[in-house]
């Protein structure tokens, strides 16, 4: 590979992926110098995000960011948060290899077709911080649930999202963030609406200033291009999420029991009022 011309080695190099393109930086100088070329990171990140390619944005990128190579190393991985790890936007959507559509009524009888959405559907949700220059991904790659918009039963709701950190901010220790994408079923898969919300561990939604404070964290948050760390802090909220539910039940459960118990006692002390103010009328 060393006797190869720089130029064909630039070439080989543009073709495999950016985490590759990283690794082979690593090997020697020569590779190095080939490998931190901005020219060869700008096409990575055009072909994640297409909206890169626009004129503002790569301006802000080459100006505020870092360059390509920075905002690809920070947008690529995932956030996959750990408490014990403390310290504008640019969305994508793709839909090559997304299984055929001809009616609702056969999606509903296709059991693959969720399973072939999940496979060839990605999100990318990047939030920049322009005051720090940071920037990160706020979406799962992968959808995390599917499902049918009944009511229009033209819609299907695909969520992606993340897990990020809450300390100090509120009183649980992570919130849910989600990304809702709206699909029309129709010849073709169609984009109708894309949201964000953030929810804590009961299920709340979070606005304001909090909100705000934790998505500026977010940026701050472990980053990780292995799938399985963000599905373990995902079920660990989504644990924490089910045992605050159920203790919630028991409480309400023993306060129903109180109610109820309260109420036969004050129903029986008024009707012994009432039988011991009549109790003289009765014997006359």
């Amino acid at each position: 590979m060393m006797s190869l011309n720089g130029d064909l080695i630039a070439d080989l190099l543009g073709r495999v992926d950016g985490v590759t393109l990283a690794s082979l930086g690593c090997v020697s100088s020569q590779f190095w110098s080939i490998a931190k070329e901005e020219k060869i990171w700008e096409e990575k990140c055009s072909s994640l995000w297409p909206s890169t390619q626009d004129s503002d944005v790569k301006k802000f990128i080459s100006s505020s960011l870092g360059g390509f190579r920075n905002f690809y190393a920070s947008c690529f991985p995932i956030i996959a948060y750990d408490e014990s790890f403390k310290r504008h936007k640019v969305k994508k959507t793709s839909g090559d290899g997304l299984p055929k559509i001809d009616t609702i009524e056969n999606v509903k009888k296709d059991l693959n077709f969720w399973g072939q959405m999940t496979e060839n559907i990605r999100l990318s949700w990047i939030m920049v911080n322009k005051r720090t220059g940071q920037a990160a991904n706020l979406s799962s790659w992968r959808p995390l649930c599917e499902q049918s918009d009944w009511a229009s039963h033209k819609d299907c709701v695909i969520s992606f999202g993340s897990i990020l950190p809450a300390h100090n901010v509120l009183p649980c220790k992570s919130v849910q963030c989600i990304l809702v994408l709206k699909c029309r079923l129709s010849d073709s898969l169609k984009i109708t609406e894309l949201s964000m919300r953030l929810e804590d561990t009961m299920g709340a939604w979070v606005n304001g200033r909090d909100s705000l404070l934790i998505l500026e964290r977010a940026v701050g948050c472990r980053r990780s291009n292995k799938q399985i760390q963000f599905f373990a802090s995902y079920q660990k909220h989504l644990s924490e999420r089910g045992k605050l539910k159920e203790a919630n039940m028991k409480n309400e459960g023993c306060l129903d029991i109180i109610c109820i118990l309260g109420g036969i006692v004050v129903s029986a002390s008024f009707w012994c009022l009432v039988f011991r103010e009549s109790g003289p009328i009765l014997e006359i």
